[in-house]
């Protein structure tokens, strides 16, 4: 009898992934394992135990490794599939204009137009509550908007002065630090921490456009401007997830549209520019959780541009065969790094797509879309939730995933045939 062995996440990213399997529950209740040529395992008969959340339907992605033997399952608590959740009582008064999950997924933030200007909900299973405002509102709206890795501060940048605001979370109670000494010099655009939490970076409308601070405490200090930094708007920042690597989009009058910086400690040193740039102006950057792919929303055909990371080469990947309708503003990776949900001006609003390698397939669109031009996206951290922000009433919705919630990865030992 083979066994399931539960393995930690790091374990089974080491895992190669040779050939992508799917995993089903048949009604006997036998687990088949597909492999992407369409060769089937019944494994039923082999494992002590089908585990209690694999459901009717296919249910996973996973791997055969160099000795295959052993296979790879990711096991999901399958829900129904793509549900909006139930508006919350207080929704924003305006357009929504960023959403961010905190990192521990019980708090959903929103920027939005017209005063609170920001929006914070509290989750207890699949209820939001909007929590009682800071004392200290944004001096205007809300547009990007950042949780610390720590989910203790969160930045939100504006589109008035002083451009950016920061405040500290305790329990539910949000309070809006000092100012930093050196302020954003144009109105507040993309917002990024760093994986360890002491920098944060805030793109703005005016030169030098990208501000990065190092934070002591509570303190945020600006840092020197780094050589090379864009010549335009700057929009999206984002760190990769080992904090090596800070890549920022932005509006140029040349060709290039965003550029990426290698990081050591205050120094920040810019890289040389893909062969392959977006067509047009670039909302917002995203890493994928292994920081091997770079994601970009931005305006023209084909609204997303994926590219691939070799060292610190930067390769654009073939467009998906399914483009986003429209400009797309926003995007992001799902935890375990097989979805990229993007947000856009044109129905559905909202795309995502599933990755099988280097290649990104169209999922099925929401039951349920979002009512107006999607702005932002957000997933929970578990990959149960995503959050997108739109312009039209209810101003953001929230679904249930399909994928359900990341459980424990297992692999099912099979025998050698």
């Amino acid at each position: 009898m083979a066994t399931i062995t539960g393995v930690t996440l790091e374990k089974a990213q080491q895992i190669e992934d040779d050939s992508v399997i799917l995993a089903f529950r048949t009604t006997e209740s036998n687990l088949i394992l597909q492999t992407k040529g369409g060769t089937q395992f019944n494994a039923g008969s082999l494992i002590d135990a089908v585990p209690v959340t694999l459901r009717q339907g296919i249910v996973s992605v996973g791997s055969f490794d160099r000795a295959p033997e052993d296979v790879l399952i990711n096991e999901w608590n399958i829900g129904a599939a793509n549900v909006k959740l139930a508006n919350p009582a207080s929704l924003p008064p305006n357009s929504g204009n960023g959403v961010a999950w905190s990192p521990d997924g019980v708090y959903l933030a929103i920027s939005h137009v017209a005063s609170p200007y920001l929006s914070v909900y509290k989750r207890a299973g699949d209820v939001l509550t909007k929590l009682a405002n800071p004392s200290t509102l944004p001096a205007g709206d809300g547009n990007g908007l950042a949780w610390s890795p720590d989910g203790k501060y969160l930045a939100v940048t504006i589109l008035a002065a002083n451009y950016i605001v920061i405040y500290k979370r305790s329990g539910d109670t949000f309070t809006k630090l000092a100012d930093p000494t050196t302020l954003p010099t144009g109105l507040g655009q993309g917002v990024s921490w760093s994986p360890d939490g002491q920098y944060l970076c805030v793109c703005h409308a005016g030169a030098p456009y990208v501000t990065i601070y190092k934070r002591n405490g509570d303190v945020f200090t600006k840092l020197s401007d780094p050589a090379g930094l864009p010549s335009a708007k700057a929009y999206g920042p984002a760190w990769s997830p080992d904090g090596r690597y800070l890549a920022i989009g932005y509006s140029s009058g040349d060709s290039i549209k965003f550029s990426v910086y290698k990081c050591s400690g205050d120094t920040f040193t810019r890289l040389a520019d893909p062969a392959s740039m977006p067509p047009g102006t670039v909302f917002c950057v995203s890493w994928s959780p292994d920081g091997q792919y770079l994601a970009l929303s931005h305006g023209f055909s084909p609204f997303v541009s994926i590219y691939k990371r070799s060292g610190d080469v930067f390769t654009k990947l073939p467009n998906p065969a399914s483009l986003p309708t429209g400009t797309a503003y926003g995007l992001v990776w799902s935890p375990d790094g097989l979805y990229l949900a993007v947000a856009h001006d044109v129905s559905p609003f909202i795309t995502v797509y599933e990755r099988t390698g280097d290649v990104f397939t169209k999922l099925l669109n929401p039951a349920t879309l979002p009512t107006g031009i999607g702005t932002s996206t957000s997933w929970s951290p578990d990959g149960v939730y995503l959050a997108a922000a739109h312009n039209i009433t209810p101003y953001f919705s929230a679904y249930k995933s399909a994928m359900g919630a990341i459980q424990d990865p297992v692999i099912a030992i099979l025998p050698r045939t």
